[in-house]
């Protein structure tokens, strides 16, 4: 490819118009980084779900909108589970997700995967009010009962 070939490549790129769709999630993204940076870190509230055999304990949490928290998933089961939270996801601002192994940066997450006797943290920001449900995805898990709720207030 010769240079005036790449660089219209390269012009033809940057000109490209942004979606209105684009525009909001960034917009979106950009105040939750505005929330979390803002955020006493020291100051948060670390609640502990454990995961058991079919199980979250506690399965019913309530949170408090703008606050900081970390989510301490604590699998003390022989079989690995995970947290499927469908919209409680969408309606939090995510700082980080950690474990002992390492850290994972993200704005965005759609499930947390917890193997046997591993923990994992969330670290976030309830930015929308409602009540999402949570679930295990794993084999039978959610039939058996494995499920719970969140209330943002």
């Amino acid at each position: 490819m010769s240079r005036l070939s790449l660089l219209a490549a390269v012009l033809a790129l940057l000109v490209t118009p942004v979606h209105a769709q684009d525009e909001k999630a960034a917009g979106l993204e950009a105040g939750a980084i505005a929330l979390i940076d803002q955020m006493d870190w020291n100051a948060a509230t670390v609640v502990e779900v454990v995961l058991s055999e079919h199980n979250y304990s506690p399965r019913d949490l309530v949170l408090e909108r703008n606050k900081p928290y970390i989510l301490r998933l604590n699998n003390v089961g022989a079989i690995s589970h995970d947290m499927v939270g469908g919209s409680f996801f969408g309606g939090i601002a995510i700082k980080m997700a950690q474990n002992r192994g390492g850290r994972i940066v993200t704005p965005v997450l759609r499930s947390i995967y917890v193997k046997s006797r591993q923990q994992m943290e969330i670290w976030f920001v309830p930015v929308r009010a409602g009540t999402y449900t949570f679930f295990c995805s794993l084999g039978d898990h959610r039939e058996e009962g494995m499920e719970g709720e969140i209330q943002i207030k």
